[in-house]
């Protein structure tokens, strides 16, 4: 510490040269010199260390190393005690002072250390944010020394690959005092193998690390007209990289290293033509002398670059900076468009983006127009289409103000014979389309290929980006049609207009609506809100301007029927998105146009709308339409069935659809259901059955409404199919509704519990009996009519029911009816059944079995059986003693 060179060799052991104590190690004592005895070997921080350091001679520090000092020793600070900072960083702050850069190099050769954060924190410090004049030299070759080792870490990722905080430090230090490297000296980066040194160039470059370029760029290996990409030049140079990364310092570099500024990327580019920033721009014009007068293989100069991709920040420079505007301003390129074209143009790009949240303006184009020089009377070289057309697609009324005082030419017309009003898009203000009434004036509404501007108006709305997923990022697709702009394009010679194949003002619009719907559609989010209300504006429009009445006397049909498909044979007649939207029509149409659409309503046409709104949830739509479409009659495309026949099998899944469907219709007039229609109602379950059919009674249906087989014996009521199912809730539903438990002629409900043998089911139906009830009817059992009650409970052996029935019933009153079944009595038809339960139950409810049946036989003849006959001559031989028992207590 004390610098005494000859000492230190003369004492130095190599035993104990690296030792180390309270005061460090020797080495650290050097650099550190006295105030080593105060700060000892944990200063309280790098600023207090550096305010305090007096290092000693090189001599004294070149001796120590020699003989072996550890050049690898760490010391500790107050306010860092968990790290240990490098010997280097010390090393570093004594090179400053001693101005001399070599021992820093020293140290950190020797070490064969690598830099790390904590030298980052060194540079932080006061003494680095301002040196003094005369070490900045010193400085500027210690900055460049740093990154060299930085650079030597690993070749295998350059420190620009990951966040650099070493690198960003570095160049802070050479900012703040306003450092350079020494250019002229060129070196040779022997860390860095040739085979990887150009990559590393334009990694660099990419990663944007002016300080490592600028080292790299002192390398006799360096070229600065290196391609951009290895062994390829459609790319350009290195230059060109740089320019379209916006590394404007890189940019400096490689002018002063002589870069070739008019060198050639594969589309003919120079650098400049590939700038996107001002910072860039600058160097490249001011500093290295660009030409602005370049231009790519398409003939286009910075000027045309620019305005095609609307960027008013270049545009306004080169307004302000460019030497040679008069040429470039308005400048042709080789497909004739100067740069106020390729602006106005711009929209075509946006066509092809996906939209975004801020609708884009053509900020290009107003700046070129407010420039003095700019020819605003300029033509396309294009016959298709004037420049004053591609102006309006923007719908900006104060761009064509600015254009027409000018002097634009807006009669201008295409190829097609379109006007300017043909090309509005929904993005049209509605100042603009009476500002280009008044322009086109005397002008035809009907273009040459005959269309008008409130078709093509929806035609160029909402372009789809490229791949048709998604909505582009064109002016129209954030704005809604606005309904004074359609208000305005409805003329009298536009609702008069027909075309060749004789469709008139409201077929037109609907077949253009019906091409933007098909093409919105296919977007991965559907038909967006604008897409819909434009729509909506234009129904209302053109409704309340006469179109719907008109096309109704022309035509003789509905106008809601322009939306749906030609094809017979289409599985959607309407088109799953496009009857949504017909439900803005329906209103409209039923307002204007009454007398056709109550002939609409009963077409095939509306059944499958109704069909298609209700399976595709259009509750709207359902709803408008189930009271006045036929819902129980059959459709042939249905293969019979009725619209009532699949909605009631869909309720589940679409319960909104089915209360609209339901609250909305009248079912009084629906005489009978069909056994599909029936199959399908009960096929949920009681609770959902009783939903559906609570419903549909609250709506007129009749709680006694019949059910209708192909084969009239197997006919049946709603309730007698409720009483087979067992469907308990539904039968309790129906009999408070005022459903007759005898009501039927084949089957009902009293049979329909008797052929289940169910006496809980038969109690409930029972009480609904009033005194005048009548037993004594028939029905059709086993595809047999003629049975009464009695007959059905013996066919089936329900022993219980019959039993229940006999005694607590006035069924007990036809004991002894004859029916076209038991041909006699019931006894006569249980005899010739066999069936002894029923032969008990009747006698002991007071079947007379002396009585004859039609060919004159008892019941005990009728028996066949000897086990029957038996048991009836048993059952006859206790009533002849019951009789005789009678008589005695009579005498």
């Amino acid at each position: 510490m004390l610098g005494l060179s000859d000492l230190c060799k003369a004492v130095a052991n190599p035993l104990n040269i690296g030792a180390v104590g309270i005061y460090g190690s020797a080495l650290y004592c050097a650099f550190v010199g006295p105030p080593v005895l105060l700060l000892r070997s944990q200063p309280p921080s790098w600023d207090v260390l550096i305010q305090n350091m007096e290092p000693t001679n090189q001599a004294t520090i070149r001796t120590l190393v020699a003989l072996g000092a550890d050049c690898d020793f760490r010391l500790r600070l107050a306010d860092a005690p968990c790290t240990r900072a490098q010997l280097a960083n010390v090393a570093f702050i004594a090179s400053v002072m001693m101005k001399d850069p070599t021992v820093f190099r020293l140290v950190m050769d020797t070490a064969s250390c690598q830099l790390t954060n904590e030298f980052t924190g060194l540079l932080g410090c006061q003494f680095f944010r301002k040196v003094a004049p005369e070490s900045r030299g010193v400085l500027s070759e210690l900055t460049c020394a740093a990154l060299d080792y930085t650079l030597a870490n690993d070749s295998e990722c350059w420190p620009w690959d990951e966040d650099d905080e070493m690198g960003e430090a570095i160049a802070g230090v050479m900012k703040r005092n306003n450092l350079s490297y020494d250019t002229r000296t060129r070196v040779t980066l022997g860390f860095i193998p040739d085979d990887l040194f150009e990559s590393a160039v334009r990694q660099c470059i990419l990663h944007g690390s002016a300080p490592y370029f600028q080292r790299l760029s002192m390398d006799y290996r360096f070229h600065p007209d290196l391609c951009a990409v290895q062994d390829e030049g459609e790319e350009g140079t290195i230059l060109h990289l740089a320019v379209s990364g916006q590394q404007h310092e890189v940019v400096s570099i490689l002018g002063a290293a002589h870069a070739n500024v008019e060198a050639l990327d594969g589309q003919g580019r120079t650098p400049l033509l590939v700038v996107e920033d001002l910072d860039t721009l600058n160097v490249l014009v001011k500093q290295l002398k660009a030409s602005t007068k370049a231009t790519d293989k398409d003939g286009r100069n910075i000027w045309h670059c620019a305005a095609a991709t609307n960027d008013v920040t270049i545009l306004d420079w080169l307004c302000h900076n460019d030497p040679c505007i008069d040429e470039n301003i308005n400048a042709l390129n080789k497909l004739g468009r100067c740069p106020l074209a390729e602006a106005l143009m711009y929209g075509e790009s946006l066509s092809r983006e996906i939209k975004k949240s801020i609708p884009p303006r053509p900020l290009a184009a107003y700046r070129l127009v407010e420039e003095p020089l700019t020819n605003c009377r300029a033509v396309l070289d294009d016959a298709h289409r004037p420049i004053s057309h591609l102006a309006v697609e923007w719908g900006e009324l104060r761009l064509v103000e600015l254009l027409a005082a000018r002097g634009m030419d807006f009669r201008a017309t295409c190829d097609k014979g379109r006007t300017a009003l043909h090309c509005l898009s929904s993005a049209a203000e509605p100042g603009l389309v009476t500002r280009l009434l008044h322009l086109c004036d005397g002008l035809p509404m009907v273009s040459g290929d005959g269309f008008t501007p409130l078709e093509t108006i929806f035609d160029n709305s909402f372009p789809s980006t490229c791949i048709g997923l998604c909505p582009s990022n064109h002016p129209s697709c954030h704005k809604v049609m606005d309904k004074a702009v359609l208000e305005s394009l409805v003329s009298h010679e536009t609702l008069h207009h027909h075309n060749a194949a004789g469709d008139g003002c409201w077929a037109l619009f609907c077949a253009a609506v019906t091409r933007l719907l098909r093409r919105c559609m296919l977007h991965k989010e559907g038909i967006t809100k604008e897409v819909e209300y434009s729509f909506l504006n234009g129904v209302m429009c053109l409704s309340n301007q006469g179109a719907l009445e008109a096309h109704g006397r022309e035509t003789g049909k509905a106008g809601v029927l322009c939306f749906a498909s030609d094809g017979a044979d289409s599985d959607h007649v309407w088109g799953l998105q496009v009857s949504r939207f017909v439900g803005y029509v329906l209103g409209p149409c039923a307002k204007h146009d009454a007398e056709h659409m109550a002939a609409f309503y009963q077409s095939q046409e509306a059944m499958w709308l109704l069909l298609e709104a209700f399976f595709s949830e259009h509750v709207k739509i359902v709803g408008f339409l189930a009271g006045k479409v036929p819902l129980h009659h059959p459709v042939e495309r249905l293969g019979g069935r009725s619209i009532l026949h699949l909605v009631m099998g869909s309720d589940k899944s679409r319960p909104d659809c089915f209360k609209a469907l339901a609250r909305n219709s009248h079912f009084g007039k629906v005489g009978s259901f069909d056994r599909r229609l029936c199959d399908v109602i009960l096929a949920g379950g009681t609770t959902c059955a009783v939903a559906k059919i609570g419903l549909l009674i609250d709506r007129g249906l009749k709680p006694d409404i019949p059910v209708i087989s192909e084969i009239p014996e197997e006919s049946t009521t709603l309730l007698a199919e409720a009483v087979s199912m067992n469907y308990t809730d539904l039968v309790k539903m129906l009999l408070e509704r005022g459903a007759h438990p005898g009501f039927g002629r084949s089957v009902n409900a009293i049979t329909a519990a008797v052929e289940r043998d169910d006496t809980d089911m038969l109690s409930l139906l029972a009480s609904k009996l009033d005194e005048s009830f009548s037993w004594d009817f028939s029905v059709c059992h086993a595809h047999v009519e003629g049975y009464n009650t009695i007959d059905v409970a013996i066919a089936r052996k329900s022993h219980r029911a019959l039993e229940m029935l006999l005694a607590q019933t006035e069924m007990r009153m036809i004991v002894n009816s004859p029916s076209a079944v038991n041909r006699g009595t019931p006894a006569h038809f249980a005899a010739r059944r066999d069936d002894v339960g029923s032969l008990q139950l009747l006698h002991k409810y007071g079947a007379d079995f002396s009585m004859l049946d039609d060919e004159g036989r008892s019941v005990l003849e009728a028996a066949k059986s000897k086990a029957t006959q038996r048991v009836v001559s048993e059952l006859m031989g206790a009533a002849a003693a019951a009789a005789a028992a009678a008589d005695v207590c009579g005498v």
